[in-house]
């Protein structure tokens, strides 16, 4: 009787990769490759590095004309369901498109 093979090849290991749209582009990512972005329990923004804080996150990728687009189309208060989006937040996010945007010149 022929037996499937157990070795797995590449593909395999790229198709299972969690995926994720970023709100800025709604193109879609690997996970791993994008920034996340967390709602906290007083409804503040959070940058999440590890991906393990615990809340509503949104993913971002690491164009900064995404980071842009996404604070002036209001998608992280849309993706994230808050009110209005803190301006300490704000400011946050805006330095962090300004830092991708000075690495990629």
């Amino acid at each position: 009787m022929n037996r499937p093979s157990t070795v797995q090849n590449d593909d395999t290991h790229r198709r299972n990769q969690p995926q994720r749209m970023c709100i800025g582009c709604r193109c879609v990512f690997a996970k791993q490759h994008l920034v996340r972005l967390v709602r906290t329990r007083d409804s503040r923004v959070i940058l999440d590095p590890g991906r393990k804080h615990p809340g509503r996150g949104a993913y971002l990728c690491q164009n900064p004309a995404c980071w842009e687009r996404a604070l002036k189309r209001q998608s992280v208060v849309r993706a994230l369901r808050i009110g209005t989006l803190h301006p300490d937040d704000r400011l946050a996010l805006e330095q962090v498109a300004q830092r991708l945007k000075q690495t990629v010149q």
